[in-house]
């Protein structure tokens, strides 16, 4: 049985291949994106009221920049410093890709 530390040596996000950031890599980097992707939902959901009202907006935004600087945070600390890629070089690390 592999315990947290087994789990966190392994990249759960790559970089993309093209521009700039990252992508998800393994079951660890979809779920944490699906659970992104939710809060977002669940917070839009709140914000289209037939009334929207200030407090609407400052519960989206809130959820929104909760939600993303998470996001930010846990793939910045379970994948590689992102750079600028324009395609696949020879110098890339092969265990990068997956």
């Amino acid at each position: 049985m592999c315990d947290i530390v087994d789990i966190m040596r392994k990249y759960w996000f790559k970089r993309k291949r093209y521009g700039w950031g990252w992508v998800p890599a393994r079951w660890q980097g979809w779920f944490v994106l699906s659970i992104y992707m939710v809060l977002i939902f669940l917070g839009a959901l709140f914000f289209e009221s037939d009334n929207p009202t200030g407090q609407n907006i400052i519960v989206f935004v809130t959820v929104f920049v909760v939600a993303t600087g998470l996001f930010i945070a846990i793939a910045s600390y379970t994948a590689p410093k992102p750079k600028w890629r324009w395609g696949k070089k020879p110098s890339d690390d092969p265990n990068e890709d997956f």
